[in-house]
């Protein structure tokens, strides 16, 4: 990837994974959204699509955080 390429790399694999785990769908606006946030930033988006983006890919994203916490921590405790 050339250094002047706008992709959000972490974004993206961050999107990638709440599809591997179910929890988004490539197939909503709220993905179509976040694919335009990672090529474009949040700045091009309306705001009817920053709207999507808080409430639907924010929030998945810290509920799948939330998700990886608790699997770190149950992958730390002795059996």
């Amino acid at each position: 990837m050339r250094n002047d390429d706008p992709t959000d790399v972490e974004l993206h694999d961050q999107i990638e994974d709440l599809v591997a785990a179910g929890l988004l769908d490539r197939t909503t606006p709220a993905y179509r959204i976040a694919q335009q946030v990672i090529n474009n930033g949040y700045e091009s988006l309306s705001d009817q699509q920053r709207v999507i983006y808080d409430s639907v890919i924010v929030a998945t994203l810290e509920i799948r955080a939330s998700q990886l916490e608790i699997e770190r921590v149950w992958d730390r405790e002795p059996e």
